[in-house]
């Protein structure tokens, strides 16, 4: 409407005249016109969502596989999975939102093959490797964005249960996953009595790995 001001004129707007042009009548319902107005916003909201959804190719490709399989069309369901994991695997990020791509992806595959009586036991291990990964690098996160606003705060709250998952991640391979890794060395920096060892494994990460990231998340 904006813009097509001034050409349309701010008194074809009015309520009444709306109606008519809508309606096709001249007996004029508040009610009605209200409610037409709450079914379009509704509508324009349903198209705002949809629309950031559709950026999210895997997500897409992951949600249609998932209505295949439940209607049965399974033939449409494998095929839909394999595409989806040979999209996720020529990407080059390797950050949070890889891992659980991977994650939901490994964990529909197994759903399907129990269903089937075709399971193994890899595919649900796998599926458990992305889901720690994952959480793992959305703790440090966390842990990293808490000390990050501490810092500009009188409120000292408790980072929680980071410390446990620091173990977690010294004792397994998740250090060679750059997305723990970053926000490991991250957090470990801002929280270390002497973070210069730790910054400097995180500025020698960023440098090496940083082709597995959005530069927005850099």
């Amino acid at each position: 409407l904006e813009a097509q001001m001034p050409e349309i004129k701010e008194s074809a707007l009015e309520k009444k005249r709306v109606y008519r042009a809508v309606f096709g009548t001249s007996s004029y319902e508040e009610k009605r016109l209200s409610y037409a107005m709450s079914f379009l916003y509704q509508h324009l909201k349903n198209f705002l969502a949809y629309e950031a959804f559709r950026q999210d190719s895997h997500q897409m490709q992951l949600l249609t596989g998932k209505a295949f399989k439940k209607r049965g069309l399974y033939r449409q369901f494998e095929s839909e999975m394999k595409s989806l994991e040979k999209s996720i695997g020529q990407t080059d990020f390797r950050n949070i939102d890889y891992h659980y791509d991977q994650f939901q992806l490994q964990y529909e595959k197994s759903d399907y093959l129990i269903s089937q009586r075709r399971e193994t036991p890899d595919t649900l291990l796998t599926a458990l490797e992305e889901l720690n990964t994952y959480f793992l690098a959305n703790q440090f996160k966390l842990g990293t964005s808490i000390f990050l606003l501490q810092s500009l705060s009188t409120n000292e709250g408790q980072v929680g249960l980071v410390e446990e998952f620091l173990r977690l991640a010294e004792k397994g391979k998740y250090l060679q996953k750059p997305a723990v890794a970053l926000y490991y060395y991250g957090y470990r920096a801002l929280q270390s009595d002497e973070p210069g060892l730790y910054f400097d494994k995180l500025r020698e990460l960023i440098r090496d790995q940083h082709h597995h990231f959005r530069l927005e998340e850099l």
